[in-house]
């Protein structure tokens, strides 16, 4: 479950970073418009991607919380709910962005507006919640390094939804490239751990 977690969340990197952020601020309402009502399938492409790497992050916290919870029951119970609150959140705001594909330029801009509020703020904020809260679960085993890239993947994670709730684009954009990053090596680092443990 974790390479597929690293492995989706890198897709959903790239396809933001290729096809997604040709319709996303800072460009301009119109040429948002026009890329998104041009490109359909794309657009909805980019943010299904995104919605496999919510449900995975979902499922790594539920093999973290499943190893965990013997001795963190409380923490493991805690972050599952708290990450299963940030998935809806997630889903929600990608279906309202994949959905308005044929916006007017005002519709688009509130659309966007409050979808990333939903996206970037509750679900990122409760994302990272529930993750420091299964680090925290998981401190006793985890190795160290693991340890120190999870820390980063949380500051990292309060930093994107510091930004978003500001609405800063340059702070979302930049948060949103440092979560990816470390949440990727993270994930892999937790795929090595885990694999360890079976052999």
């Amino acid at each position: 479950m974790a390479y597929l977690a690293a492995f989706a969340n890198l897709l959903a990197g790239a396809l933001t970073l290729f096809v997604l952020r040709r319709g996303l601020p800072p460009r301009s309402l119109a040429h948002r418009v026009a890329f998104i009502s041009s490109h359909v399938v794309w657009w909805q492409v980019g943010w299904l991607g995104w919605s496999l790497a919510a449900i995975s992050l979902l499922g790594l916290f539920l093999a973290l919380a499943g190893r965990f919870r013997t001795v963190a029951p409380l923490l493991c119970g805690l972050g599952i709910v708290v990450g299963t609150a940030g998935l809806a959140a997630d889903l929600s705001a990608e279906g309202l962005l994949a959905g308005f594909t044929r916006s007017t330029p005002p519709n688009l801009s509130l659309v966007q507006s409050e979808a990333f509020l939903l996206t970037g703020y509750v679900g990122n904020g409760l994302y990272t919640v529930a993750g420091i809260l299964l680090t925290v679960a998981g401190r006793g085993e985890l190795p160290t390094v693991a340890l120190a890239v999870g820390g980063l993947v949380w500051a990292s994670g309060i930093w994107l939804s510091v930004a978003t709730l500001a609405g800063s684009t340059t702070g979302e954009a930049a948060g949103t490239g440092f979560v990816i990053g470390s949440f990727v090596v993270w994930a892999v680092l937790l795929g090595r751990w885990f694999g360890s443990l079976e052999s």
